[in-house]
């Protein structure tokens, strides 16, 4: 749906206006640091794409005694594909769980309550642009947990503009 689509640009801007909620919510919230490639702020990309992965970061990563950080990287990488990336320095994902995200992720339900946001995501990423294209979950226990988000670089007319080529 056309309507569902926004640029990286808006989407930045909702995102900074959240983050600013959440850091009034959360004491120990140490904020988001943006890394955002200048040639694909005007791509188009679906409404509120990063928010359930940030979410997830609130809901499951704070660290036992620190505050939580997040980072934000957004680029273009060959064959026009926009690549996010949500780290976050959180408790992290033991494997075994993330094996079972990964599998409800590929059958696009969730078995359990946990993680709606994610498997929800990634299906709404799937059925829009095709499987090849969704989430990618890296973390490890401790240290901290990356989302990584692939979608084709569109902008207004549908088409790329050989951005990352």
């Amino acid at each position: 749906d056309t309507d569902e689509m926004i640029t990286v640009s808006q989407e930045i801007s909702v995102m900074k206006a959240y983050e600013n909620i959440q850091r009034i919510r959360y004491e120990r919230f140490y904020g988001v640091s943006w890394d955002i490639d200048g040639d694909v702020l005007d791509s188009k990309i679906i409404k509120f794409l990063i928010q359930p992965i940030m979410e997830n970061s609130f809901q499951h990563g704070f660290p036992p005694d620190s505050g939580l950080a997040i980072n934000v990287r957004i680029t273009a990488l060959e064959n026009d594909i926009l690549e996010i990336v949500v780290s976050d320095n959180g408790t992290g994902i033991v494997p075994e769980k993330i094996k079972d995200l990964e599998n409800q992720m590929k059958i696009g339900t969730s078995i359990k309550e946990h993680h709606i946001g994610l498997i929800n995501t990634n299906r709404r990423l799937c059925l829009l642009y095709g499987n090849e294209f969704g989430l990618t979950i890296k973390s490890s226990v401790g240290t901290g947990t990356s989302v990584i988000i692939r979608l084709p670089l569109l902008y207004e007319s549908g088409d790329n503009r050989g951005v990352g080529q």
